[in-house]
């Protein structure tokens, strides 16, 4: 079981912009109408579909075969080809390519927050996004930085916090960048 990193996030850009990251991102309403909906942002930069189903790790057949890397299946787990994966993905398993890609191991989803408040966002022809989600282990940055570069026309803040191994930061990405990174012990008690 990971410690959880907890992350605040606000995009800003054009309005045209963060629609259409909205419409890439379509918001799963909670059953409770109030709440807040969920928004799948790993849509911006998704895990490819073909490494989504490996097992990595052992396990062994009937016949005593090994295998390290696998699907299973209605018969049971059958080897896939690591190589051709490893050549085409630069990955053979989605744990590694998820690591390498997102900075973190599993797929997160925004919380939306407070979008409509002029009082916050005064600007008619900017668009805003902002949200909470957790994150296993550690802040999603490679994915932030990936996905700015995909939308260089918008700022992406990225605040964290996880008190079980104690950092926090902040980092703002644009157009692929690192603009700002800040980081520091953390005693709070988000995360963990």
């Amino acid at each position: 079981m990971p410690n959880w990193c907890s992350c605040d996030l606000e995009i800003m850009g054009p309005a045209a912009a963060i629609q259409k990251i909205r419409d890439l991102c379509p918001v799963t309403q909670n059953e409770d109408a109030d709440a807040p909906g969920t928004i799948p942002i790993c849509n911006l930069f998704p895990t490819p579909e073909e490494l989504t189903n490996i097992h990595v790790g052992s396990t062994k057949l009937p016949d005593g075969t090994q295998l390290t890397n696998w699907r299973e299946t209605p018969d049971g787990p059958v080897a896939v080809d690591s190589e051709a994966l490893q050549s085409k993905y630069g990955f053979s398993n989605w744990y590694d390519w998820n690591i390498a890609n997102w900075g973190t191991k599993w797929s997160f989803s925004l919380h939306e927050g407070p979008v409509d408040d002029p009082a916050l966002y005064p600007d008619p022809d900017q668009g805003y996004l902002t949200g909470t989600f957790e994150s296993a282990w550690s802040p999603p940055l490679s994915f932030f930085e990936k996905v700015s570069a995909d939308f260089p026309e918008c700022t992406f803040t990225l605040r964290y916090f996880e008190c079980g191994m104690g950092f926090q930061g902040l980092v703002i990405f644009e157009a692929g960048e690192t603009t700002e990174e800040y980081s520091s012990d953390y005693r709070g008690s988000r995360g963990g």
